[in-house]
């Protein structure tokens, strides 16, 4: 039953991760029109929905009781660091490509997609890396754990 549940945790946290490299590729394809930028954004809070649920859970799990508290600290770091890359990652794609924000105008619209493009192609990369880790992680040893 465990190895059922944990197939079934895996599976729906590498559909989440696959949801979101969905977005990032139809980001990097696409025009900037609302309405596709609406459904990528349904889609990668549904990816992202479906990923981190099970993802704690995989993680709290492995945890002793006792450490819990501190494990969710580092959980939430993790999550706001990530997010703090990705801001960095857009921001310095605007600073190399574009020089900075000021010189966004109508004649700048087009280095501003490609910018764009740019930096969803990086985070496509990192999300690629991520499904590679979740899909590859080993299991957790049981009497590792009971030691600690």
């Amino acid at each position: 039953s465990w190895l059922g549940a944990h197939i079934i945790v895996a599976g729906n946290m590498t559909t989440g991760q696959l949801m979101s490299v969905l977005t990032y590729a139809m980001s990097i394809l696409t025009s900037l029109m609302m309405l596709s930028m609406v459904l990528m954004m349904l889609i990668i809070g549904v990816g992202m929905g479906i990923f981190s649920s099970p993802n704690t859970s995989v993680i709290m799990s492995s945890v002793p009781g006792k450490y819990r508290g501190e494990a969710s600290g580092v959980v939430s770091v993790v999550r706001q660091t990530g997010m703090m890359v990705s801001m960095s990652i857009a921001m310095a794609s605007i600073a190399v490509i574009m020089g900075s924000t000021d010189n966004l105008g109508p004649s700048t619209y087009g280095d501003f997609v490609d910018t764009m493009r740019l930096a969803f192609s990086i985070c496509l990369g990192m999300c690629v890396v991520g499904i590679l880790c979740s899909w590859f992680r080993g299991s957790t040893d049981e009497e590792c754990l009971k030691s600690i």
